[in-house]
C-alpha cells in the first residue's frame, strides 16, 4: 500500500509499533508478576508465624482458665477482681478466635495448609 502512495490516517499503526508495544508491556508483566510472587512469598511466611502466636496464645489462655477458673460463688473482694480478670480473659479468647478465623481465610486464598 506504501508504494501506490496510500496515505494512511493518522492513527494507524504500524505491526513493528504494536510488536515493540507488546513486547515492553510483556516485560513489565514479568516483572510485575515476580515482584508479586516474592511479596506472597513474605505474606505467607507472616501468615504462617502469626498463626502460630495466636494458637500458643489461645492455648496459653485456655489453660490458664483451665487451672484458675472459678468453681464456686463467693463474695469478697478478691473473687470480684478474679471474675473480672476471667470476663477479660474470656473476651480475648473470643478476639483470639476472631483473629484465627481470619488467618485461616487468608491462607486459603494463598493457598496455604497449616494442618
Amino acid at each position: 500500500m506504501e508504494r501506490h502512495w496510500f496515505a494512511f490516517p493518522t492513527e494507524w499503526l504500524y505491526a513493528e509499533n504494536v510488536a515493540g508495544e507488546w513486547s515492553a508491556f510483556s516485560d513489565i508483566m514479568k516483572r510485575k508478576e515476580a515482584n508479586i510472587q516474592t511479596q506472597i512469598a513474605a505474606l505467607q511466611n507472616k501468615i504462617i508465624a502469626e498463626d502460630r502466636v495466636v494458637e500458643d496464645k489461645t492455648t496459653s489462655l485456655l489453660s490458664e482458665w483451665d487451672v484458675q477458673r472459678p468453681v464456686q460463688v463467693c463474695e469478697d473482694e478478691q473473687c470480684g477482681s478474679k471474675a473480672i480478670s476471667f470476663e477479660l480473659l474470656l473476651r480475648m479468647v473470643r478476639i483470639m478466635t476472631c483473629v484465627s478465623g481470619l488467618l485461616s481465610r487468608y491462607e486459603a486464598i494463598l493457598g496455604l495448609s497449616l494442618l
